[in-house]
């Protein structure tokens, strides 16, 4: 009798992340509200945040519209 393993070999190959900078003081940040409920009080705040704790140089939000 054969016994077979049904789970294969990996193949995935995990690429190392981007460099990241090391602050974001001048910077722009982009921030994607998903359009979620509350998702738009709570992303305000993170941009106020990030501009303040920072020192991001400018904030830009997008709004997904609903599907």
């Amino acid at each position: 009798m054969d016994v077979l393993n049904p789970c294969g070999a990996e193949t995935r190959r995990f690429k190392p992340l981007a460099p990241r900078p090391g602050d974001l003081a001048g910077r722009s940040v982009g921030i994607l509200d998903n359009s979620k409920p509350n998702a738009g009080v709570l992303l305000a705040g993170v941009a106020e945040l990030l501009a303040a704790r920072a020192g991001a140089g400018s904030v830009r939000t997008w709004r997904k519209p609903t599907s």
